[in-house]
C-alpha cells in the first residue's frame, strides 16, 4: 500500500502519550489507507513546518494540540502564539486539522474555537497536560479473566469455610489476583 501524502499523522514526544501510541491511533483514524507519519522533534522540523507544507484537502492528525508547543527560543514566538499560528496556517492552506484525543476537527468553527481555547488554557496552566478525554481519572480497574473465575472467587469470598477475610485475600494474591478485585464483592459476612 502506498503512502497517502494527503493524510499526515504528527507524533510528539510526551511522557504519557508515547509516539507509538500516537502513531497507532493515527493509523486507526485513517483506516484503509497508509498515512504519512512525521515524528516532530526527531526531524529538524517543528509542527509549524508541517502546517506550512499542507495543501488544500489535506488532513493533519495529531493527538493533542498543546503538544506542538516548543521553547520560545526554538520557535521564535510565544507558546499561545504557536498554537494560534499552527491552526491559522492549516486553515489558510485549507487543510483539515484533527485532534485525536477529543475528536474535534477544524471543519466546524465551534470545534476550532474550543480546540484553540482549551489548548491555550492548558499551556497557561503549565506542565505537560493533555486535554480532558471524558475518561475517569486514575488507573483502570483490573478485571476478572472470565465470568466463571469471578463467580468462583465470589463464592469463596462469601464462604464461611475461611477463618477471615485476610485468608481469602492471601489465597487470591497467590492465585495472581489483587486485594481490590476481591474486596469489590462487598462485605463477606464473616465477623
Amino acid at each position: 500500500m502506498a503512502v497517502d501524502k494527503s493524510k499526515l499523522v504528527l507524533t510528539f514526544k510526551h511522557p504519557r502519550a508515547t509516539r507509538a501510541m500516537q502513531e497507532l491511533e493515527g493509523r486507526r483514524y485513517f483506516t484503509g489507507c497508509e498515512p504519512d507519519i512525521m515524528h516532530v522533534g526527531e526531524l529538524p522540523k517543528l509542527a509549524i513546518d508541517a502546517a506550512r507544507a499542507s495543501e488544500a484537502g489535506d488532513q493533519v492528525w495529531l493527538w493533542a494540540l498543546p503538544m506542538i508547543v516548543v521553547a520560545h527560543k526554538k520557535a521564535g514566538v510565544g507558546m499561545q502564539a504557536q498554537i494560534t499560528l499552527f491552526v491559522k496556517t492549516c486553515a489558510a492552506n485549507k487543510a483539515i486539522l484533527i485532534e485525536g484525543s477529543t475528536g474535534r476537527t477544524t471543519k466546524s468553527r465551534a470545534h476550532t474555537a474550543a480546540m484553540v481555547d482549551e489548548a491555550h488554557g492548558i499551556i497557561v496552566q503549565g506542565g505537560k497536560r493533555l486535554p480532558k478525554t471524558g475518561a475517569k481519572p486514575g488507573r483502570k480497574m483490573k478485571d476478572w479473566p472470565s465470568a466463571e473465575v469471578k463467580a468462583e472467587w465470589q463464592r469463596k469470598w462469601k464462604s464461611k469455610n475461611y477463618k477471615s477475610d485476610a485468608a481469602v485475600v492471601r489465597e487470591a494474591k497467590e492465585a495472581g489476583f489483587t486485594e481490590r478485585m476481591v474486596r469489590r464483592f462487598g462485605k463477606s459476612g464473616r465477623t
